[in-house]
């Protein structure tokens, strides 16, 4: 019995499992020493050693390494955090503070958060459908307008 519940448990999905993904940057930051310790690399000796570390790592493996910095960098630069679009003050709306900590406490802030989305929804809805009241409004006017022009002639 107790081996069926070795295998059933053996069969059960990782809820909790967590991939993690290697950074190519991490085997250059650490070397281990003859005596195995670890020494920590600082980014400008990374960028004093490039062509040290270029042939032992091989040119492929650096380009792939420049094309993801490179990647991330563009990314961060289209952030709308990077482009102004929030005010310090939206910005803090949405940063927990640091005396909420109790679990109730966390709750009540996570439902004022979710009333907050719920607000800006409604509040984008009605906007919408204001601006297509008024085009209907623009185009009755030019279609009245019209009919009048014929009208008169």
């Amino acid at each position: 019995m107790k081996e069926e519940n070795k295998d059933s448990e053996s069969r059960l999905p990782m809820r909790s499992a967590v991939l993690v993904k290697s950074d190519p940057m991490f085997q250059l930051r650490f070397v281990k020493d003859k005596g195995g310790s670890y020494t920590f690399i600082s980014d400008v000796s990374l960028l004093m050693n490039a062509d040290r570390i270029k042939n032992y790592l091989g040119e492929n493996t650096v380009d792939a390494i420049m094309r993801q910095i490179s990647s991330a960098a563009s990314a961060a630069q289209n952030s709308p955090y990077r482009k102004k679009t929030y005010s310090d003050e939206e910005l803090l709306r949405f940063c927990k503070s640091r005396y909420c900590q109790s679990p109730s406490e966390v709750r009540n802030w996570l439902d004022d958060l979710k009333n907050y989305g719920e607000n800006l929804i409604s509040e984008e809805a009605e906007r919408q459908r204001l601006q297509h009241e008024a085009e209907i409004a623009a185009a009755a006017a030019k279609v009245a307008e019209g009919q009048q022009v014929q009208t008169i002639e």
